[in-house]
């Protein structure tokens, strides 16, 4: 949950589209390291 929240927070800070494909390529593999 902590991770979505943070994820969702930068994502709001920065416009750039780079940027937050950056950003949800990096939540998804937290997110595969959580769960694995």
């Amino acid at each position: 949950m902590k991770t979505r929240l943070v994820f969702d927070h930068r994502t709001q800070n920065q416009p750039k589209p780079q940027n937050i494909i950056k950003q949800g390529l990096q939540h998804i593999i937290i997110c595969k390291q959580i769960i694995t």
